[in-house]
Order: structure tokens, then C-alpha cells, then sequence
């Protein structure tokens, strides 16, 4: 199949690349997929908008952020320097070392294809950071003084009493530039057929950043032959985000297909059951024609995705040789979990660093209900996702035929970014008129594309004031070695170097958080005007207030308290302990209230799963 790819896409010029590429990661198959993706969509036989940029990696996609790419915004730089600063200066503490001894074993932690760019920024950057930090400087000021944090007022660490004058052996940018183009000829040996411009310089964090980026920002499955937008391949926004493709071969065959021309020995719709009785009579039919069928959907934004950054990640004192040892699994997912979601949730993983908890989602209650439901679902969820993004192109990446599938239940869960920026003031929160269009366009795709007899449901916003108030005097994994980081002090940093995930909310501000909310209530009224006054023939709708008030109240009661609902990394996202809580709360308010939206048990389940076993798994 990799063959048949590479002959199919790749440009003869690089297939050659390919192959030796290939070759040499045969014994790590999920690398080598990444690989030859990136490689794929950076061959000269792909297709490239005009607009890229140009230059030694100007084939390459590059993530932006207001039109400026990602890893060269200055405080995306700043944060990730002073972070791996500031964690190299305390595991040097914790394991009783030099910096110097730290920084030299620190490339170890990492996958060994990351192995040759950490090496690349210790020999660029190590000589000035181990000087600095034996003047006892803190990581705010070290990456001042490396150029990598250009705002000299932001500081995430807190600034000494009495701030030492900058001693005069600091190694100079000329030192520095002349250590860059001698690790670039090395990396140039290492690696002949990566070709680099002479008049610019080579950055391998550029260069990783653009690698994941290459493979993940078209919001569908990367390895999807067929082109039926459901893959057999876990990651890359595969089957850990929609049901596993049991043919990728064919685009009649994929989850919730419900008509088909294909003999019943076939699985047309990939839930494990098919074949035929002694009678002749299909299981499908036999055990599923008479039983309600719905997907599951999800359309939201990363607290739908399930975002989660492993705290051991910036916690000192637990790092060690496997902490990262599943970081590209994790890259090539985004941070996101949707496997253990409350909404398309259907298992826990093994990788080092994955949410730990109980899962329970939406889809999980269909399917324990239906059997024939299995793999029926799609988390179309995205990092970032505002309503905006998502009506011009996220909710178009979403598989579902009108005519040859079933219905569906569509969540559609925007509950934050429409009002949550790093930008300071309500004037970049998009408006009630902008919000009105936005989902309007959105519900009218869906108008165009879902079966007849599905079902949309519209999640509010979020008060995110929740956060401040809970996560405020609590110490951050950045600062737990020494409990000099507080949440408090982290949002203040993200804010003043303006990439702060919602500056409103996580705010030390109570004037902007109050704002934001209320910007967040006069959106809300604006899906309950939607649904009051609007109607489509292929769906209802109703509007559901977003269950962390709910949630948190029953929390509460139990003797709960709100932090340990809220991502430890991110201090934003809820955790695994809320994304459990969210699934059982729905459930419940749909059982009491709206019992339309769960479909009757399947009487046959016993016989199902009697007969199909797993039905396949996931």
C-alpha cells in the first residue's frame, strides 16, 4: 500500500527519498507513515497554493497565526524557550547535577527522530544557556539573552530581589551564528538529499512544527485511499476520530452507510455484522433492520477534541527516559484525545502521558443501546474552532450521504473560542450578528448533507470565570519544584506575550473576565432565537446550557472541588474526570427529558454479540 502511494503521488524526483526514508524507519511503521505523508504533500507533484512561503523549507506548509507562522511568532518562541529553559535548570536540581551534565543527556528524552534537532538547538544555544545559568539568571532572562524572548517585560518565573549585572564572557551572536553553519554542515552530511538554502538560515524547529502541521490541518483522515473521509489507520485523524474503515479499498464501505448493493457476506457499514442464516436471510436485516439507527457527531472545538497535555511534560521532578516516549503518537493527535471524550469516547490508550480515568461519551450509551450502531461516529472537533471556522470549512470535512445513511444526532459544541483570544479587549470577540451568520450558514450545510430524522443539538457557552476563580492561587507543573508558579502567575505570562488560549477568562482581571462572560450570554441568546424561530426539514434542534454548571454543582455536593475538573498543563480544558462527568450528566438530562434523542434497545444485542463477538473492535 505505501508503494501504490509513493507511485501515485510522489514526484519522481523524491520518490527515491521516499524509499530510503521508508527503508530506514521499516521497524517503526507509525513514523514512517508520518514520514511519507509529509513527504507526499511536499513533493513537487502536489499541489501548492501561490501564497506559500519560499526558501530552503518553502515547500513545506507552515502553521500561522494572524498571518505569520507559527513557530517564528515571538511568543510562541519565548514560551517554549523559557519552559525547556526553566525545566533544564530544575531537573538539574532535582537529579543533583550540572546544567551542563543536564543539558547534554536532555536530547535522550526524546523520540529518537527528534534525537538530531535537539542536538542541533544543546550545540546552538547550550554554551550561552549553561553561562547564564550559572550566573544564576532565571529562564525569562536567559531567553532574553539568546534572542529568543524579544518582550523584556514578560516573565513567567519570578524576578530575583536583586537582579545580577550581565557579566561580559556571554557568548556572542557572532560565536552563535558560526556554531549554526557548523552543525548545519554536519546535518547537510547526515542527510544529502535535504538541499538548504545559502541565504537563509536553517531552523529544525520550523521544520518539525511544519512536518506535523503538514499532516494534521486538513481536519480529515490522512490515510484514506478510498477518499470516503474514514481511514483504518489510528492517527492523523483516523480511527481514533471516526470509525475504523473496514475496507479502505472501496468507498462503499465505511460507518453508517445504511443502503447497499453489496452481497450480505459483506460488511457494507463496517459494524462487524454480516453473512447470512441458514435460511439465507442476512444478520443485517435479521438482527438490524427493525432497530432506530443514529451516528454519533461531534462538531466543536478542542474541549470536544479533549485536549490534554501530560503534566509530567513540565513537571521536574518526573521527568525521566520515558516521559516522552510517546510524543510523535501524541503530536500526530494534536494534544487531543477523542478516544476518551465525552462525546465520541470508546477507550482508553496505552501511550505514556494519556488521560487517566474512567471513559463514558455519548456514543458509547448509543452503541451499548444498538449494537448495530458499532463505529458510527465522527469527532470532527478542531483546536481552536470558532464558529466562524467552523461554517467556512471544519463542518465540511464531516461524512455524511443523505440519501445512502443513516440519521444522525449531531452535537454541536462551540463552548469558548467565539470569545476566548490572546488578544486583549471584546472588540476580537466575534459579535451576536457575526455569531447569528456564522451558525446559520453552519446549520444550513448540515440542512444539505444530514439524512432525514437526525437531530442537532446546541451546546452554550461556557463562564469560563470558573477558571480564575478555581485555578488562580494554585501552584503550576512549571513551578512545582519550587511552588513559585502559580496559575495565576502562568495566565499573566501567556496574556502579556499575547498567546494566551482566552485572555478574557484567564485573566487577573475581574473586569475582563466579567466581559467575557456576558459576551458569552448575549451568544447563547442568539442559539436559543436560532432554535425558537428557525426550522429545517432534515432535523430538529434544541439548545442545551453547557453541562459544567451542572456538573460542577453535583461536584460540589460530593465534596468536589472545581480544580480537579480543569486541565493541570493548560488550566483551561476539562480533564478526564469531567469529560466522565459530562457524558453521565447528559445522558441522564436526555433519559429524563428529551428520551427521542436515545434510540430503545436493541433486543438482538444478546445474539450480536454472541455471534460477532467484539464486532471487530476499534
Amino acid at each position: 500500500r505505501n508503494s501504490y502511494i509513493i507511485d501515485k503521488f510522489v514526484g519522481t524526483g523524491t520518490q527515491a527519498a521516499v524509499r530510503t526514508t521508508m527503508h530506514a524507519l521499516h521497524k517503526n511503521t507509525l513514523l514512517a507513515l508520518v514520514v511519507l505523508v509529509c513527504l507526499i504533500v511536499a513533493s513537487p507533484a502536489a499541489a501548492r497554493p501561490e501564497t506559500q512561503p519560499q526558501g530552503q523549507w518553502g515547500w513545506l506548509f507552515v502553521p500561522q497565526i494572524d498571518g505569520q507562522p507559527l513557530s517564528l511568532q515571538p511568543g510562541i518562541r519565548c514560551a517554549a524557550c523559557t519552559t525547556v529553559v526553566g525545566l533544564l535548570e530544575q531537573v538539574s536540581q532535582v537529579q543533583n547535577k550540572t546544567v551542563e551534565q543536564t543539558m547534554q543527556e536532555a536530547c535522550t528524552y526524546l523520540p529518537e527522530i527528534m534525537l538530531d534537532y535537539c542536538q542541533f538547538f544543546v550545540q546552538t544555544y547550550g554554551p550561552d544557556v549553561v553561562a547564564l545559568l550559572e550566573e544564576e539568571e532565571t529562564a525569562d532572562v536567559v531567553c532574553q539573552q539568546i534572542s529568543m524572548c524579544t518582550n523584556k517585560v514578560c516573565h513567567l518565573f519570578p524576578v530575583p530581589n536583586e537582579k545580577q549585572e550581565y557579566k561580559s564572557q556571554r557568548v556572542t551572536d557572532a560565536a552563535r551564528e558560526l556554531r549554526v553553519l557548523q552543525v548545519r554542515k554536519a546535518l547537510q552530511a547526515k542527510y544529502p538529499f535535504q538541499k538548504h538554502s545559502k541565504s537563509e538560515r536553517w531552523d529544525p524547529w520550523t521544520w518539525l512544527v511544519q512536518l506535523i502541521a503538514q499532516a494534521i490541518n486538513s481536519h480529515e483522515p490522512i490515510f484514506d485511499i478510498d477518499g470516503d473521509r474514514f481511514s483504518n489507520m489510528e492517527v492523523l485523524r483516523g480511527s481514533l476520530w471516526r470509525g475504523k474503515d473496514c475496507d479502505d479499498g472501496t468507498s462503499e464501505i465505511y460507518p453508517g452507510r445504511r443502503k447497499s448493493t453489496l452481497p450480505p457476506q459483506v460488511d457494507h457499514n463496517c459494524n462487524g455484522i454480516a453473512g447470512t442464516d441458514a435460511s439465507g436471510r442476512s444478520y443485517e436485516d435479521l438482527f438490524c433492520a427493525n432497530t432506530p439507527q443514529f451516528g454519533t457527531i461531534v462538531l466543536g472545538d478542542s474541549a470536544g477534541a479533549h485536549f490534554h497535555v501530560p503534566p509530567d511534560y513540565l513537571t521536574a521532578a518526573k521527568l525521566n527516559q520515558t516521559t516522552y516516549s510517546s510524543l510523535i503518537e501524541i503530536l500526530s493527535m494534536e494534544f487531543d484525545w477523542p478516544e476518551m471524550s465525552s462525546g465520541t469516547g470508546f477507550q482508553a490508550v496505552n501511550w505514556t502521558g494519556a488521560p487517566e480515568g474512567i471513559v463514558r461519551s455519548g456514543y458509547l450509551e448509543m452503541v451499548s443501546r444498538n449494537l448495530c450502531m458499532h463505529r458510527d461516529f465522527q469527532n470532527i472537533c478542531v483546536n481552536g474552532a470558532r464558529s466562524g471556522s467552523m461554517a467556512s470549512t471544519i463542518i465540511k470535512t464531516m461524512a455524511r450521504n443523505q440519501t445512502l445513511d443513516y440519521p444522525a444526532i449531531v452535537t454541536f459544541a462551540l463552548i469558548g473560542n467565539d470569545v476566548c483570544n490572546g488578544h486583549a479587549g471584546v472588540e476580537h470577540m466575534t459579535t451576536p450578528q457575526e455569531f447569528y451568520t456564522n451558525v446559520m450558514s453552519s446549520l444550513t450545510y448540515l440542512e444539505a448533507n444530514l439524512p432525514a430524522g437526525s437531530h442537532v443539538i446546541l451546546v452554550g457557552l461556557v463562564d469560563g470565570r470558573v477558571l480564575y476563580d478555581s485555578m488562580a492561587t494554585r501552584i503550576h507543573p512549571i513551578g512545582s519544584w519550587r511552588k513559585d508558579v502559580t496559575y495565576a502567575n502562568f495566565y499573566d505570562y501567556l496574556n502579556c506575550l499575547e498567546i494566551s488560549p482566552c485572555w478574557g477568562w484567564m485573566n487577573s482581571n475581574a473586569t475582563a473576565r466579567n466581559a467575557t462572560t456576558q459576551r458569552a450570554f448575549e451568544l447563547n441568546q442568539v442559539y436559543k432565537q436560532i432554535v425558537a424561530n428557525t426550522t429545517f426539514t432534515k432535523f430538529d434542534m434544541h439548545y442545551f446550557d453547557p453541562p459544567l454548571v451542572g456538573v460542577l454543582k453535583q461536584w460540589e455536593q460530593q465534596g468536589g472541588h472545581a480544580w480537579q475538573l480543569i486541565e493541570p498543563v493548560d488550566g483551561f480544558h476539562p480533564n478526564q474526570i469531567a469529560n466522565y462527568l459530562f457524558a453521565n450528566y447528559q445522558n441522564a438530562l436526555y433519559e429524563k427529558y428529551y428520551p427521542f434523542l436515545l434510540p430503545p434497545i436493541n433486543p438482538n444485542n444478546a445474539n450480536i454479540q454472541k455471534m460477532f463477538g467484539n464486532q471487530g473492535g476499534y
